[in-house]
C-alpha cells in the first residue's frame, strides 16, 4: 500500500498497571505472552505492504522501540517527544517531517487491529477517499454500551463512508445506551488518513499555536542515525491537545470509514478480557493458573502458581512487586487509583522489578537498608557506560558469559565465577564482546543506592545527560 504508516508510541498505559508502568508502558508488553502490541501493530503493517512506518514515541523509550523493532530489519524514523503532549503534536511532527503529498495512515501502537481482509479494505476506501483536502477517520460499529470509547455521529453517505455529524467524548452507560439502540453512532477507532499537506493546513487554521510551536521544533531539532530529537524548550510550550479535539471535531472536510472486524483500543483490564481467547468459563488465564468455580475472569501470574476458587468477574494481576485484584465492575475507579499511588510515590508505578536499558536489562533481586543486589543481563556486542558513583560501592560476579572490565586505568577479563569489586569513586565499566549474552551478579553497597547516583562520564547511547 502507497501509504506511510505513523504508529503513535507515547502513551503511558496506566489503567494497565501493575503490568504497564511508566518506563514499560503496555505498548511495549506483551499480554498474551508473544509479541508486545508495538510488535503486533507493526507486523500488520508490514503485512499489508506499507511503507516504513514513522514511529513517536517518548526520549526515554527510544531504547526499547529499537531493540523490539530489531525483529522486522527495518529503519523506521523515529520521533523522540522529551514529553507527551497528545496526539496533535505528535501528528504535526510526523505530517512536518514528511512529503506534502504522501498518504499518512496514524494508528497507536496499542490497538488490537481487525484481520488482514478487514484491516486492508478499509484502509483502501481511506486511501481512495483523502486528498483534497479531506481527513479520513475510520469507526467501529458498537457491539456494546461502552463506556470507554469515543463516539462518532454519522449521517449522509459519502462515496465508502459517511458524512460525520459529531463527535462525542466518552458517555456514561445510559447514554452509550442510547447511542447503541439509536444505530447512528461508531465507536472513535482513534485512526486516521490524509496528505501530510492536508492535516498541517486544518492545524493552521484551527490550532495555529500546536502549529506553530511544532514547526518551530523540527527546526530546532537534531538527528542521529534514525533519531530525531525534539527540543524540550520549545515542545514544552506546545499546547496539549488529542488531534480529535485540534481537528477532527471542527473540520469540515472530515470523513468516517466504517472498519469492519475485531477493533479493540485495549484501554483497560476489561478490554483485554474481552478481546483475548476465554476458556470454557469466559475465564482469561495467562501464566500458572489453577482455576476453580471461577468464571468471567481474568487472571494473570508473571512467576508463580496462582490458584483461585469461586471468583466470578474478577481481575487478578500478579506481577514480581505488585498485586492487583479488582470486581470488573469497579476499573472505572481506576485512573483516581493509579493517581493516589503516584502522589504517594510508590515505585511500582513506574517501574518493573526487570528495568530495561540500552544494554540490556536488570533485575533486582533483594535489598536492605545499605545493600542491594541485582542481576544484569548485557547484550551481546553491548556496553554499559563509563561511570562512576559517589555513595556507593559495587562487587561484580560473573554469572555467565564473559566480561570486559574498566576499573580505573586497567583493563582485564572476567570468566565465570570471577568477580572484581569497585570502591565508591572508582571509573568503571562493564563490556560484553561475545556474540552470547553476559549475566552479573551485583551487590550494591553504600549510604544511598538510587540509580541517580550515576555520573556517566562516556556512552555509546548519548546518556552522558543521564537519561
Amino acid at each position: 500500500m502507497n501509504i506511510i504508516p505513523v504508529i503513535i508510541a507515547g502513551g503511558r498505559g496506566t489503567r494497565l498497571w501493575p503490568l504497564s508502568r511508566d518506563q514499560l508502558p503496555k505498548q511495549f508488553i506483551s499480554l498474551d505472552g508473544e509479541a508486545s502490541l508495538l510488535q503486533n501493530t507493526i507486523s500488520k503493517l508490514l503485512d499489508l505492504g506499507c511503507k516504513t512506518p514513522i514511529i513517536v514515541c517518548n526520549l526515554e523509550h527510544r531504547f526499547v522501540v529499537s531493540a523490539q523493532i530489531k525483529k522486522f530489519g527495518i529503519e523506521p524514523r523515529m520521533i523522540l517527544e522529551p514529553s507527551g503532549r497528545d496526539t496533535a503534536p505528535a501528528i504535526a511532527l510526523a505530517a512536518m517531517i514528511s512529503g506534502s503529498n504522501d498518504k499518512l495512515f496514524i494508528v497507536s501502537s496499542d490497538l488490537m487491529l481487525p484481520d488482514k481482509k478487514d484491516f486492508s479494505d478499509a484502509i483502501q476506501k481511506g486511501i481512495d477517499l483523502s486528498g483534497n483536502g479531506k481527513i479520513v477517520t475510520f469507526g467501529v460499529l458498537p457491539t456494546s454500551p461502552h463506556t470507554g470509547y469515543g463516539y462518532i455521529k454519522c449521517s449522509d453517505p459519502l462515496g465508502s463512508g459517511f458524512k460525520i455529524q459529531k463527535f462525542q467524548e466518552k458517555p456514561n452507560l445510559k447514554t452509550a445506551k442510547q447511542y447503541l439502540d439509536s444505530g447512528e453512532y461508531f465507536w472513535n477507532a482513534g485512526m486516521f488518513l490524509f496528505e501530510a499537506q492536508d492535516i498541517l493546513k486544518e492545524l493552521q487554521i484551527h490550532t495555529p499555536l500546536v502549529y506553530k510551536t511544532c514547526m518551530e521544533a523540527i527546526q530546532k531539532s537534531s538527528q542521529d542515525d534514525s533519531y530525531i530529537r525534539i527540543p524540550e524548550e520549545i515542545f514544552s510550550q506546545c499546547p496539549s491537545m488529542s488531534i480529535d479535539y485540534a481537528v477532527m471535531e471542527k473540520t469540515s472536510n472530515a470523513i468516517m470509514i466504517e472498519m469492519n472486524g475485531s477493533w479493540s483500543d485495549l484501554g483497560s483490564w476489561n478490554s483485554v478480557w474481552e478481546h483475548l481467547p476465554q476458556d470454557k468459563n469466559s475465564n482469561v488465564l495467562s501464566g500458572n493458573i489453577k482455576a476453580f468455580d471461577t468464571s468471567n475472569s481474568l487472571i494473570f501470574s508473571e512467576d508463580k502458581l496462582s490458584v483461585s476458587i469461586g471468583l466470578d468477574s474478577i481481575i487478578a494481576i500478579n506481577t514480581k512487586d505488585a498485586l492487583l485484584i479488582a470486581h470488573k465492575d469497579k476499573l472505572d475507579e481506576f485512573k483516581n487509583i493509579t493517581q493516589a499511588l503516584r502522589e504517594t510515590n510508590q515505585d511500582e508505578i513506574e517501574s518493573h522489578v526487570k528495568v530495561y536499558r540500552p544494554w540490556g536489562h536488570y533485575e533486582a533481586l533483594d535489598s536492605g537498608a545499605s545493600f542491594q543486589v541485582k542481576r544484569l543481563t548485557v547484550y551481546p556486542n553491548q556496553k554499559l557506560s563509563v561511570q562512576k558513583h559517589k555513595h556507593r560501592s559495587e562487587h561484580w560476579v560473573v554469572v555467565s558469559g564473559e566480561a570486559q572490565v574498566l576499573k580505573n586505568e586497567e583493563t582485564f577479563t572476567l570468566k565465570q565465577n570471577e568477580s572484581t569489586y569497585l570502591p565508591a569513586g572508582c571509573i568503571h565499566s562493564l563490556e560484553n564482546k561475545s556474540l552470547e549474552n553476559l549475566i552479573i551478579i551485583e551487590v550494591q553497597s553504600g549510604s544511598y543506592l538510587g540509580e541517580d547516583d550515576i555520573i556517566r562520564l562516556e556512552d555509546r547511547y548519548g546518556r552522558i545527560d543521564g537519561k
